[in-house]
This record gives structure tokens, C-alpha cells and sequence, in this order.
């Protein structure tokens, strides 16, 4: 359960309900349309959907947008996608071919399964894509083990494991957690 100081007030606890709510909507989805459903991946892509929503995101494609123009030299660096990557990481995984901005990259990177995807090898890379420290993860993703990002990061995996062991038992165990 996500730990909020003073969850009794309005604010969090709406918060609060806002994620488990986007949780039951986004884990399920994910574990049905990805090939090699991560439980730590799973949570990553959840928690960055949910604290980055959909207006701050078109702003940061529009950003994209325009700095490509400007040829701007911080778009290697901006984060996109549903799982938040760098562009820089796009790129390196082969996953778009650079990093300037055209329709076809745009569609890429806001497929969830190329997120998805690229979000797995990243933890991979950083030896934690089947770590059970939700701080572990957050550093290794984002750099830092910051207390209400490690809180919903810890919240997202345990559902996210708790959902793909539902799913494995519905297919017969075909699916390991």
C-alpha cells in the first residue's frame, strides 16, 4: 500500500485513490499485451503514467518537436514515452534511429510496448530488472530513491507481481512471476 504522511487529508488520499484506480486500469493491460511480462517493468511504466499525465507529456513532444527544428542539443536528454525514456536511450537501443523528431518516431516512442520494451533493457542493463528493492529500481531508472516515487514504485510492483501470478494461474502456469 502507498505510504502518504498524513493520509487521512483530501489531497492524498485522492491521490492516492487516483493510483490504485490507474493501477487496476494499466497493470492488466500491460500484462496482457507484452511477450515477457516484468514485474519491475511493469511498475516503472505504471508509475510514470501516472505521475507524468497526458498534458505534460504532449508539452514534452511538442518540446521535442520544436528543438528538432532548432536542432537543439538537450533533446538527447528529454524523456519520452509512456515509461519516461531519454531519447538518447531510444536511440542506443535501436528502438528510433535518432533523435530528432518525425510522425513515425513520435508513434514509437508512445507505443506502451515499445516502452515497455526499452524500460526492460534499461533495468537490465543496470542489473536490476529482477530486483525486489523498489529503491534499487528507482535509482538505477531514474538516479535517485526519492520516498513518494520509491512508495508508488513499491506499491506498482507488488501488484504488478500479485497480477501476473493471477494471469499465470488463469493460463495454466504458463507464465513465471
Amino acid at each position: 500500500m502507498v505510504r502518504f504522511a498524513g493520509s487521512g487529508d483530501g489531497p492524498r488520499l485522492a491521490r492516492r485513490r487516483r493510483f490504485e484506480w490507474h493501477l487496476r486500469r494499466v497493470l492488466p493491460w500491460l500484462g496482457r499485451h507484452v511477450e515477457d511480462p516484468n514485474p519491475n517493468a511493469m511498475a516503472l511504466v505504471a508509475v510514470e503514467t501516472f505521475v507524468r499525465p497526458l498534458p505534460m507529456r504532449m508539452a514534452e513532444y511538442a518540446a521535442w518537436c520544436f528543438g528538432s527544428l532548432r536542432g537543439s542539443p538537450w533533446l538527447e536528454t528529454l524523456s519520452v514515452g509512456p515509461a519516461q525514456i531519454q531519447l538518447a536511450n531510444w536511440r542506443r537501443r535501436g528502438a528510433i534511429p535518432e533523435v530528432r523528431f518525425t510522425p513515425a518516431r513520435f508513434w514509437r516512442v508512445r507505443d506502451p510496448r515499445a516502452s515497455y520494451r526499452v524500460c526492460l533493457e534499461l533495468l537490465a542493463e543496470g542489473g536490476v530488472a529482477n530486483s525486489q528493492s523498489a529503491a534499487a529500481l528507482a535509482r538505477c531508472y531514474t538516479g535517485a530513491a526519492e520516498t513518494p516515487y520509491v512508495d508508488l514504485l513499491e506499491d506498482a510492483r507488488v501488484r504488478a507481481v500479485a497480477h501476473l501470478a493471477r494471469l499465470s494461474a488463469r493460463r495454466g502456469g504458463m507464465l513465471e512471476s
